[in-house]
């Protein structure tokens, strides 16, 4: 069988070795993750990023769900309603309380931003509720609960009621405390190489590695200390995708399942959280760190914005959103786990409890920004941008000076920041000069299944394959020729290399990346992660590639979880570049000698068998791959320890599974009425119209064709609907419920298809 070469790599071994059966063996995809990618295969990576579209199936996915789900402990449940029952009277004129203002982050003036690090501190070390107030909070964005939150209509309205949850107890502590957000497309602003106010001691706190500064320094979670790797691979919304999703006039088009990843919220505010990197890119870890509430502020706010747009052109916001494919429990009479409250009620303007300052921005009438102690106007664009507190000498908004020199001694030649440095009045565009991107290393937190500890893992090697990226713009290496510098070309060029080219072949549609794809100088870094898929935990590493090369080859290790002696692991290897471009994954073929390799999903499983394929530490594993047999010999290669390749090519297409047919519409049924309105060619529905159209919104009628189909009316067409998979479409409910198309009886109800929601629960 012969393979594309793009498709399989091929390793000469330079010594014969025996052949044997790896005990790493290649797995199936979760059906629920193969279907996700299904559903986004038709989507063009020019459009959308790779990172965050893979993120959007596999965190919600991939999470432990064999266990028992784990109810809330008295306290902890007497607590969480507690605060649910706050909001509720809140929204009921039954507690007086003044609306919040929620402010930009960096608008907060020094006092209201030490009241807020003051209120989280206290729940944190609040133990009256185990292990502690804050935690109990974050832990209801676990489990089987997130799943109710995210990749579907809920997304928005759920995160809205924890959010005022979480308000709640902040003024517990201290009263009259707002939830600040973090403006994304401020964030997004700052170059890859700069770092903002939102990281220094004054704010968040430390970016990359363990938080030690800060006002969260040495936070403890349930899964291990609080880290971060900011800027790894992600940059947060931009405006440009801001603008995209207020482009759209109906709630279903921002929503998921989206049709347009572009234009989702939920899709678009993933890239924050892979941006902090750390907790916030794991979405059962992210809400220990306090820049998720931040965060989810911000989008929060993007969704009332979008609210008020729609009812400027006369559609109403608090209608609940009727979609194909929504989730089992995001349909419209399913519980949240606050109180009552159903996913349609959320979607209620009776939990707008708050108001929002206006993000900052600045013109030529007003070039502050409001702010001129941590944010700065760029003229160019007339854009509010982060000050970089690296590039500044003494204090922004310097008050009294000191008598004497603040730098005494002896001058040398020529100022170390020349110009005045100019804050909210004259920002000119920033210099995008080439410049070399500094590596970024990847702290982790070591937890599996809540315990963190280095021992419990082990690691496997990979290797790592690039052709050159399609940003490269050179490497400055000129050919000579009798005597002369060629200096329009390149001795790493492909131009002249015909039998290269004709395997690397430049692409012509560059894949969409995060923004932190300049030229640097071809030093790339591409990132690896491995996430537990019978086990509960996730790791992240990096490589160094040589851009230069048309094609180059790196070695990384990846840790999984230990399995013992008599276990099996089976996790889910991934790889991606700094920009966030996919990279493919190639498993070995069993027995080949020398090494063949074949596309695969990315799913390994790993025993305990020989012959042993990894190493109980990266340095047994480093000695697994290099034979050193003394200090003064060049190392063997041992090419068969690698099971598991990626491949880096710039492909614009998710590669782990097949182009679906295009389904063939099903024989037209034969007629049951004389009259009908034949929405599909599966369903028609007992009412006259004429070219599908209808007159009330949101009006839904039964497909007599398919127990399992409804006709929706938007805006005056009727669109037909599937019921997920299990589900019949109820007429006297008005709705999909349990039940199949041979036996309709209903079965079960609300009650018992939503009980384990009734109150909230830990994952």
């Amino acid at each position: 069988m012969t393979f594309h070469p793009c498709q399989v790599l091929y390793i000469v071994l330079l010594v014969a070795v025996p052949v044997s059966e790896s005990l790493i063996t290649e797995g199936p995809l979760p059906l629920p993750l193969k279907e996700c990618y299904e559903r986004h295969y038709s989507k063009p990576l020019s459009q959308v990023v790779g990172k965050t579209l893979c993120w959007m199936c596999e965190a919600p996915v991939l999470r432990k769900t064999e266990g028992v789900v784990k109810q809330l402990l008295p306290a902890q449940k007497a607590y969480i309603d507690g605060l649910y029952n706050s909001v509720e009277n809140h929204h009921r004129g039954k507690r007086q309380a003044p609306r919040c203002l929620r402010k930009e982050y960096r608008r907060l003036t020094d006092d209201e931003r030490s009241a807020f690090h003051q209120a989280v501190n206290a729940l944190k070390y609040d133990t009256s509720v185990t292990p502690n107030r804050y935690d109990a909070i974050a832990s209801l964005h676990t489990g089987t609960a997130s799943l109710v939150a995210h990749g579907g209509p809920l997304f928005p309205s759920w995160h809205r009621i924890y959010l005022l949850m979480f308000e709640r107890a902040l003024q517990e502590k201290v009263p009259g405390v707002c939830l600040p957000y973090i403006d994304n497309t401020i964030e997004s602003e700052v170059d890859v190489n700069e770092i903002s106010h939102l990281f220094s001691e004054d704010f968040a706190g430390t970016a990359n590695g363990v938080v030690t500064s800060g006002p969260f320094a040495n936070w403890t979670t349930p899964v291990g200390p609080l880290t971060r790797n900011v800027g790894n691979q992600a940059v947060p919304m931009s405006k440009l995708q801001l603008d995209g999703i207020m482009s759209r006039n109906s709630m279903e088009e921002i929503n998921e399942p989206s049709e347009n990843a572009e234009f989702s919220l939920e899709f678009n505010h993933g890239a924050f959280h892979i941006f902090i990197g750390g907790h916030m890119e794991n979405l059962d870890r992210a809400s220990f760190d306090p820049l998720f509430f931040l965060h989810h502020c911000y989008i929060d706010k993007v969704w009332q914005l979008f609210r008020e747009k729609l009812r400027s052109i006369g559609v109403d916001p608090n209608i609940y959103p009727e979609m194909s494919n929504t989730p089992s429990l995001q349909i419209a009479n399913a519980l949240l786990g606050f109180g009552n409250v159903t996913a349609s009620e959320s979607y209620s303007d009776i939990f707008e409890l708050y108001d929002y300052e206006p993000a900052p921005e600045c013109s030529q009438i007003n070039p502050s920004c409001g702010s001129t102690k941590y944010l700065q106007c760029n003229t160019d664009t007339w854009r509010c941008v982060p000050v970089d507190p690296n590039t500044v000498t003494g204090p922004i908004n310097p008050g009294p000076v000191s008598p004497g020199p603040i730098n005494p001694g002896p001058v040398s030649p020529g100022p170390v920041n020349p110009g005045p440095i100019n804050h909210g009045q004259n920002c000119s565009k920033r210099d995008k000069k080439r410049f070399i991107r500094s590596p970024k290393s990847c702290q982790n937190t070591f937890c599996i299944d809540s315990k963190c500890d280095i021992n419990q893992w082990i690691y496997i090697p990979v290797k790592i394959i690039t052709t050159r990226p399609p940003e490269f713009k050179g490497s400055l290496s000129f050919p000579v020729k009798n005597g002369h510098v060629e200096t329009g070309e390149d001795i790493y060029g492909l131009s002249a290399y015909t039998n290269v080219n004709q395997y690397v072949k430049p692409r012509l549609v560059e894949p969409k990346g995060y923004g932190n794809c300049e030229d640097t100088q071809g030093i790339g870094q591409i990132f690896i992660s491995s996430q537990g898929i019978n086990y509960e935990g996730y790791y992240s590493e990096s490589s160094i590639v040589d851009q230069r090369l048309a094609t180059s080859m790196s070695i990384a290790y990846m840790a999984v979880k230990n399995m013992g002696r008599t276990g099996k692991t089976t996790a889910l290897l991934r790889a991606f570049d700094q920009c966030g471009r996919i990279c493919h994954t190639a498993c070995k073929v069993p027995g080949s000698n020398p090494a063949k390799y074949r596309p695969c999903s990315g799913v390994v499983n790993i025993t305990p068998d020989l012959p042993k394929q990894y190493g109980t530490s990266y340095g047994e594993a480093l000695l697994d791959v290099w034979g050193y047999r003394n200090d003064r010999e060049c190392p063997t290669f041992d090419t068969d320890d690698f099971f598991i390749s990626f491949y880096c090519d710039y492909k614009d297409r998710l590669p782990w599974v097949k182009e679906l047919p295009k389904p063939v519409p099903p024989p037209a049924p034969l007629p049951i009425v004389t009259q009908g309105c034949q929405v599909s060619p599966g369903c028609t529905v007992d009412i006259a119209c004429e070219n599908k159209r209808c007159k009330k919104y949101g009006a839904r009628f039964p497909c007599m064709d398919d127990c399992s189909q409804y006709a929706l009316c938007v805006y005056g067409q009727f669109r037909s609907r599937s019921c997920p998979r299990g589900m019949i479409y109820s007429s006297t409910r008005n709705t999909c419920v349990i039940g199949t198309c041979s036996n309709t009886k209903v079965i079960g109800g609300r009650d018992q298809m939503f009980s384990m929601f009734n109150t909230p629960i830990l994952g």
